[in-house]
């Protein structure tokens, strides 16, 4: 099945939210891995391991996380 985009995400999971895509800065390009795909097939397999939390409900959990400290990452990302 294919999955929303991350805008349609963002949006469901909660509509006041913004989604945007920003340059990575100049100054950290030495951390920038670069574009990175994971495939956890080869593990579940292994392991029988699955998630118990469904995307929607990981996004929405990790907002309601991050919003009461946002400015704060905000900050220090300045």
């Amino acid at each position: 099945p294919r999955r929303p985009s991350p805008p349609a995400l963002v949006a469901a999971v909660d509509p006041s939210a913004r989604y945007r895509v920003v340059p990575f800065p100049a100054a950290r390009k030495a951390i920038d891995i670069g574009d990175y795909h994971a495939d956890d097939r080869a593990f579940r397999r292994v392991t029988g391991w699955t998630p118990r939390v469904g995307l929607a409900d990981g996004l929405a959990r990790t907002f309601d996380y991050f919003r009461p400290v946002a400015e704060r990452y905000r900050q220090a990302a300045a």
